[in-house]
């Protein structure tokens, strides 16, 4: 008898607890809804203010370049029609301005009213720009000039991962962040050109690129020449907040759930305490059996996603329209995103073990050598030899036959698609160094220093994301070694990978 007044007492410290942590939990969620709406909100106003100053800037330069060609309009030289005359005046404008490619007179039904950018004609892709000729009726000044420095500024003003675009009022291509080559003067996607003929000044819209990235993009357009700038964002960083919000927000509720129960238990067990032994017991085995229940619950509800998760890939994998596509991925990651909750939930002491570990190189070449092949092309041979001392290196497996692809890749591209590409390993000071040669131009001295920068790339605009050589660095360096560039036997590049023993 003398414990029931501590147990009593323990109760009600309980269930006080538990009045006082439902307000709180109330509470912590208007604090993450205020939080994680700001946050959705601030990647959109970046998003809109990056759009704004990118078209701002724009319109400058286009000022800039209307002006010298308004006083070219105004010359003695274009009002008296004298042909060679004009040539000259011309000519010196155009060293004035490197990025002009030509300027001609035209009779004003070739001119569109506005400056507008076209892929094909002599000296382009190439925005086009017009003046009248106020003392020569029905004829215009027309400029034709490079699209580049509209690229300089929009790659300037929009930085990675956010994809930027200048269009102009017929919804082509000025200026892109990526493919930019490939798509100056050609037509924008069909969320673009909605965006535009929508009427709005400024605006957000979801939509997908040509390349196929689902994302939200802010745009503003301009009034006066039609041109808009559109500053596109990956979904993630909008939808993130909002797939935080709906979790917390479910967390919470079960949580407050969880406690409401808890306390309408406690109450009921303590009546029933008071009452007799037998029913306090019984109420006991219910909780319990409750427990087991659930436990149980979330088993099948693993299991129900593992069919879920394997019919979606089927989806994936045989679906050809991107709405499907878009919807069936959407689907695959809130399932993953249930399948790994439910797996935290049945076992929260979990480990993955190391990723890095000792990898047979001989059987892993036998395990890559046809992607080697295949990623080398039918026109480069591709052989490996492995000293008998030096057949195991200590690292990540995964990283290192993905380092071994880019590498072969790029001794591809260095010798143009026809070469001999060499791997060989060897024990030097007591590590294990994996050698990548090539018979290809090698590596001029001032590159070296910079080749495994992310983003640092020689390649042409478009054929290269410089991330292939910081991604063979990172292998490396994650197992605890180093990678160094020589000079191959017989001219080429060799790259070292050096491992711990």
């Amino acid at each position: 008898m003398a414990s029931s007044p501590v147990t009593a007492v323990q109760r009600s410290v309980g269930l006080l607890a538990g009045a006082l942590l439902l307000p709180t939990l109330v509470l912590l969620g208007a604090l993450l809804f205020t939080v994680l709406t700001a946050e959705r909100r601030g990647v959109e106003q970046e998003a809109l203010a990056q759009a704004g100053r990118l078209l701002s800037s724009a319109e400058a330069r286009l000022t800039a370049d209307r002006a010298a060609l308004r006083v070219l309009s105004t010359s003695q030289t274009v009002h008296e029609g004298n042909e060679a005359d004009f040539q000259v005046r011309a000519t010196e404008i155009l060293a004035l301005n490197p990025g002009w490619r030509h300027i001609r007179v035209i009779p004003d039904v070739e001119v569109s009213s506005r400056p507008e950018v076209i892929r094909e004609g002599d000296g382009c892709p190439c925005l086009l720009v017009s003046e009248k000729i106020s003392t020569r009726p029905g004829y215009s000044v027309q400029a034709a000039i490079s699209p580049d420095d509209y690229q300089v500024l929009t790659i300037g003003l929009v930085k990675p991962p956010s994809i930027a675009a200048l269009v102009d009022h017929d919804g082509r291509f000025l200026a892109r962040t990526i493919n930019y080559s490939e798509r100056v003067g050609t037509s924008a996607t069909e969320y673009v050109k909605r965006a535009i003929v929508g009427g709005e000044a400024a605006g957000f819209y979801r939509g997908v690129t040509h390349e196929g990235l689902a994302n939200y993009t802010a745009f503003v357009r301009s009034p006066v020449t039609g041109w808009s700038a559109h500053v596109a964002v990956q979904r993630s960083a909008i939808d993130r907040p909002r797939t935080w919000l709906q979790a917390a927000g479910i967390f919470i509720a079960l949580l407050t759930l969880l406690i409401a129960v808890a306390l309408v238990v406690s109450t009921v067990r303590d009546l029933n305490l008071r009452r007799q032994e037998a029913q306090s017991l019984l109420e006991l085995q219910r909780a319990e059996a409750m427990s087991q229940f659930t436990s149980g619950v979330a088993h099948d509800f693993r299991n129900m996603l593992t069919v879920i998760i394997g019919n979606l890939d089927r989806v994936l994998g045989s679906a050809q329209e991107p709405n499907i596509l878009m919807l069936a991925g959407r689907a695959m990651d809130a399932a993953k995103r249930g399948e790994r909750l439910s797996n935290q939930l049945l076992s929260f002491a979990r480990t993955d073990g190391a990723d890095v570990t000792i990898i047979d190189l001989p059987e892993m070449f036998t395990q890559i050598g046809d992607l080697l092949r295949q990623s080398a092309g039918l026109s480069v041979v591709v052989e490996w030899e492995i000293a008998p001392e030096a057949e195991t290196v200590k690292a990540n497996r995964d990283q290192l036959e993905l380092a071994l692809v880019n590498l072969v890749v790029n001794a591809r591209d260095a010798m143009s698609g026809s070469g001999l590409i060499k791997i060989t390993s060897q024990l030097s000071d007591g590590r294990v160094e994996l050698i990548v040669s090539d018979n290809g131009p090698g590596v001029p001295e001032e590159l070296k220093s910079r080749l495994f920068e992310p983003f640092f790339t020689t390649k042409p605009v478009g054929k290269g994301t410089g991330l292939g050589l910081a991604q063979v660095a990172g292998a490396v360096r994650h197992a605890g070694g180093a990678v160094r560039i020589e000079e191959a036997p017989g001219g080429g590049a060799a790259f070292v990978l050096v491992f711990p023993a």
